[in-house]
């Protein structure tokens, strides 16, 4: 199930995204977000939220076999993720926007979110 899309007018690096993203789960959720699974492209970004942020690299010596267990498996969650991107832009059309303007975009979006779910 996708939760929520999010569209931004301008060309924003991933880490400066993390805070609206968190918001807008927070906002769609019962439960707060207690804990973000991110991929490398959000490096730098752990001192500018509240909740814990996991990112996906070798694991600390520090870190017990619990605990490298848990990242690993939470890692395992979050990749597959990136299919599911993929087939929104192939199977339901989008990596092209024959609507005009920024609200074009949103509709987009919001459509092809709502397509998928509708679909699972």
């Amino acid at each position: 199930m996708i939760v929520g899309v999010e569209n931004h007018d301008v060309y924003e690096h991933d880490s400066k995204t993390l805070k609206a993203a968190l918001a807008l789960a927070d906002e769609n959720r019962k439960m707060p977000v207690l804990t973000a699974v991110i991929d490398r492209g959000y490096k730098g970004c752990k001192r500018k939220v509240e909740v814990e942020v996991i990112l996906p690299s070798a694991p600390l010596k520090q870190d017990n076999e619990k605990i490298r267990q848990r990242k690993r498996k939470l890692c395992q969650k979050r990749s597959a993720i990136e299919p599911v991107v993929g087939h929104l832009k192939h199977d339901y059309r989008l990596s092209r926007n024959w609507l005009k303007g920024s609200e074009g975009d949103n509709i987009n979006l919001l459509i092809t979110a709502c397509a998928w779910n509708m679909r699972k």
